[in-house]
């Protein structure tokens, strides 16, 4: 905390301002993960669909999270938190086409039974 304190005031509130998005956007995200599985059984996947769509993401971790790490450390920081902000944006456009395709079309990707 003392390091934020020294630093300079435009600094400190764009660091601030960082924090507080990253934050929101995380929140977010975790705040979908309990009604998760519920929408999906209810659109008709089976048990074990849930559990692998459940765990997709920590296995995803699992496997890209050293090579992402090594790839951080050679080009810095900043390119890392670019390529974090375009995935992301990516990511919400991509969820919202699906959303979208779901309301519009009824195609949920699952069979209904």
């Amino acid at each position: 905390m003392k390091v934020l304190l020294s630093v300079d005031r435009q600094v400190r509130r764009n660091l601030l301002a960082l924090f507080a998005a990253g934050l929101l956007f995380w929140a977010s995200l975790a705040s979908l993960l309990p009604t998760l599985p519920l929408y999906i059984e209810d659109i008709g996947a089976t048990k074990q669909q849930i559990g692998v769509i459940m765990g997709s993401f920590a296995i995803g971790l699992l496997i890209f999270r050293p090579f992402l790490g090594q790839i951080a450390d050679k080009r810095g920081r900043k390119n890392r938190v670019d390529n974090r902000y375009y995935i992301s944006s990516d990511s919400s456009h991509g969820l919202q086409f699906c959303a979208i395709n779901t309301i519009v079309n009824g195609n949920t990707g699952f069979p209904r039974y």
